[in-house]
């Protein structure tokens, strides 16, 4: 009997251990489970979620970042009026503040005009209307033979801007007198018949293009001997 009661508390002993054992293992993977789910959901609010929508695309880039527009300038270049240049090909419309006449005239004589229309670029006023302007004599020839008339070649050189003429290049005007009226000449352009001189009238309007661009801000074009 006491054999038998002996057997009985080892049996009851080992069931004990097993299931300390047993319930220690579960506890531990319980805390296992515990412990990476805690850190599964640190990890989560450490990274923020991405963005998924990049709407803002192009718009939300600094100006200095954009990629210039096709046949524009870039976003950041500034714009530069260009009214202070005067292009080739330009109109200078002046009027003659004295009469001028191949009968006097010579090679390198000077007269005096004024601006009759203003220089209009790009929808600015380069130049206004009534500027001093200078006008010179590159050929003259008078009619004193009879037999030729006579012509005068002239250029515009100078516009007066502010306080300093600005050289310019401008095509020619070429113009020659006609035949003089006779009532007994039977036909007044016939051989050997007079000639008039050319002349322009104090307030005559001549159309002068510029031959090459004029910046007019250059010092370099400025003629200081031409008043």
């Amino acid at each position: 009997m006491r054999h038998m009661n002996g057997v009985r508390r080892s049996i009851f002993r080992r069931a004990l251990v097993r299931d300390f054992v047993v319930n220690r293992a579960w506890v531990r993977r319980a805390r296992i489970a515990l412990f990476l789910a805690m850190l599964s959901l640190v990890g989560a609010c450490e990274h923020p979620p991405e963005a998924t929508s990049s709407s803002g695309g192009e718009s939300e880039k600094m100006p200095f970042d954009r990629q210039p527009r096709r046949g524009g300038v870039s976003p950041t270049q500034a714009w530069v009026p260009s009214a202070t240049k005067l292009p080739e090909g330009t109109t200078i419309t002046v009027r003659l503040q004295s009469a001028l006449s191949s009968a006097s005239a010579h090679a390198g004589d000077t007269l005096s005009a004024t601006l009759d229309e203003p220089v209009v670029i790009e929808g600015q006023t380069a130049i206004a209307s009534g500027t001093p302007a200078t006008v010179r004599v590159l050929e003259a020839k008078n009619s004193s033979s009879s037999v030729e008339p006579g012509y005068l070649r002239i250029v515009l050189v100078t516009l007066k801007v502010g306080d300093h003429p600005i050289m310019i290049e401008t095509s020619s005007i070429f113009a020659k007198g006609g035949p003089r009226e006779d009532p007994n000449t039977a036909s007044s352009a016939g051989p050997g018949s007079a000639h008039e001189d050319i002349v322009f009238d104090a307030g005559r309007r001549l159309a002068f293009r510029i031959a090459q661009t004029v910046d007019l801000r250059n010092s370099d074009l400025r003629d200081s001997t031409v008043h």
